[in-house]
């Protein structure tokens, strides 16, 4: 969609990444981040295991980014870090609403926002499996072009709107 952003075919873009970065041409405001946590669907193997270490889930297939985007090497990064290499059984998938999905109907294992895997793990669904991600967040940003500011000012008026809600949503708990 930033390509679409670039080209002005869109107003504003709000996104979850992984590494902000500054874009040429391009104002950005952070509105929220979490950290990432490792789950599984009520139904696999390891969703009951109190105990679970991240030798145990090498071996399992993995829904991950796609390889070489900056969210995957995140990943790898983190999976290097628990001295293991990056799992070849892999479905590469960005959308958590597919990602969800597949966790439900798959012996897959995944990982979400910690904000999602607590709502989805509320109603029954998936199961947040005890381990360390190392401090690995996901941040959502809102983007838009620099030039648009003085011309659009349903813009300003929404920027303005997503900063007050921005404020309101940091002083909720994450648990």
């Amino acid at each position: 969609l930033l390509p679409q952003l670039e080209a002005g075919a869109l107003d504003l873009l709000i996104a979850r990444v992984w590494q902000p970065q500054e874009l040429a041409g391009i104002d950005q405001m952070a509105l929220f981040s979490e950290p990432v946590v490792v789950v599984a669907g009520r139904d696999h193997q390891l969703a009951q295991e109190a105990a679970v270490k991240w030798a145990d889930v090498a071996n399992f297939p993995w829904i991950l980014p796609k390889p070489n985007s900056v969210a995957r090497q995140a990943v790898d990064a983190l999976f290097a870090a628990n001295g293991l290499s990056t799992p070849t059984n892999t479905v590469s998938s960005l959308s958590l609403a597919l990602n969800t999905e597949l966790l439900r109907a798959m012996p897959v294992l995944g990982l979400l926002p910690q904000r999602l895997a607590q709502t989805q793990a509320g109603r029954g669904e998936l199961v947040t499996l005890p381990l360390d991600t190392h401090d690995l967040l996901s941040e959502v940003r809102c983007f838009w072009r620099t030039d648009q500011i003085a011309q659009n000012v349903a813009l300003v008026l929404f920027l303005k709107c997503l900063e007050q809600a921005t404020q309101d949503i940091k002083t909720i708990p994450f648990s």
